[in-house]
């Protein structure tokens, strides 16, 4: 019986490409995440300079990867490893690659992240279920604040995948609060997406000026992945107290390829893609991986990248992971809760920067 919720009945499907099965059961999920464990430790094994190197270091096998236990004894892949050459982890030739995206460090250096075109039509996707999961359907106008940049950039993808459930889109960039505030009267969007940083920043800029509930927006989803910013109990109390709404959390980091997880409207965890990326919760200080609810750094594995894929990544964020339905339907797949901090003394900027810095920042990024 197919799930009731349009995002996990895609995972679903991306699973039933792979296992011949019309009711993906929690256990062939678990099948499916090692099977593609396997065949990624082989993928670049023989086709990433970067980790045939590191596997031969550390004397590991493809072949004798069998169990999720063997393959956490592959060593962490960080951001400095990235950062020293990224050409080492490509997979295919640079001609396959369509987009590449660019990440500031705190020190000033670039890190460059690789797509393929199929891998960014597959985010589109990904991100177009969790877009009907909340409630985004024939006509409904979503207003994305993303700072406009290239295409097949972030914002590229966000509408594509507006357009893509069905609904209608209006870009407005990253402008003026006061401009922002009269488009969003004139538009009258169900949903606001954008980054944490600036909607938290505008919506206290305009909550003493103006009633935000005569707006009628039904959603705001803030955006939050490669720097931290928080997104406590009192911010969201904060953000629905003003629009009269639900505010939800989204995770995703560049490396990922920004849609990891999302929460839904019940907020009671942000909800992974797990035909994408395996997520494991390793110990701060042992780095060995952690039990289901025990708090620690997240790392992921890419299960679908051909281009640039990367094996547990080190994203210095905290968090822990869920193992539990929710009643939006979801019954399958794994969250993970809200990001808590970001590891200090990492190679990521951990820096809390304000959300026009931010935004001068990425386009100085985009435009290089």
């Amino acid at each position: 019986m197919p799930s009731l919720n349009p995002f996990e009945e895609w995972v679903h499907q991306r699973i039933r490409e792979r296992i011949n099965s019309d009711e993906i059961t929690k256990s062939d999920l678990e099948k499916y995440k090692l099977n593609k464990l396997k065949e990624m430790a082989r993928y670049v094994y023989d086709r990433s300079l970067f980790y045939k190197r590191l596997f031969e270091k550390n004397r590991i096998k493809p072949e004798e990867i069998n169990s999720f236990e063997d393959f956490s004894r592959i060593p962490f892949t960080t951001a400095k490893d990235v950062l020293d050459n990224p050409y080492l982890f490509l997979c295919i030739t640079q001609d396959g690659i369509l987009r590449g995206f660019t990440i500031e460090e705190a020190n000033g250096k670039f890190r460059r992240i690789f797509f393929t075109k199929d891998e960014l039509l597959n985010i589109i996707g990904s991100i177009s279920a969790a877009f009907k999961m909340l409630g985004i359907n024939d006509n409904d106008i979503v207003q994305i604040v993303f700072p406009f940049e290239a295409q097949w950039g972030c914002n590229y993808l966000v509408e594509e995948a507006v357009r893509l459930a069905g609904g209608e889109v209006v870009s407005t960039g990253s402008i003026d609060f006061e401009e922002q505030m009269q488009k969003i009267f004139n538009i009258k969007p169900k949903m606001i997406i954008g980054s944490n940083p600036y909607l938290v920043d505008m919506t206290r800029a305009l909550a003493s000026k103006y009633d935000l509930r005569k707006a009628e927006v039904k959603t705001i989803l803030l955006s939050r992945g490669c720097d931290f910013h928080p997104f406590t109990k009192s911010i969201r109390e904060e953000i629905e107290k003003a629009w009269g709404c639900k505010a939800l959390d989204h995770y995703g980091t560049m490396e990922a390829g920004m849609a990891n997880a999302i929460e839904c409207s019940y907020q009671s965890g942000l909800h992974i893609n797990e035909a994408d990326f395996y997520y494991e919760v390793v110990d701060v200080k042992s780095k060995k991986p952690l039990a289901l609810g025990d708090e620690g750094e997240l790392v992921f594995t890419t299960l679908s990248r051909t281009g640039m894929p990367l094996i547990r990544f080190r994203t210095r964020d905290v968090s822990y992971l869920i193992d539990k339905s929710c009643k939006c339907g979801v019954s399958t797949l794994r969250s993970m809760a809200g990001i808590k901090r970001k590891l200090k003394n990492g190679s990521q900027n951990n820096l809390l920067l304000g959300s026009f810095n931010i935004i001068k920042r990425l386009k100085s990024i985009l435009q290089s």
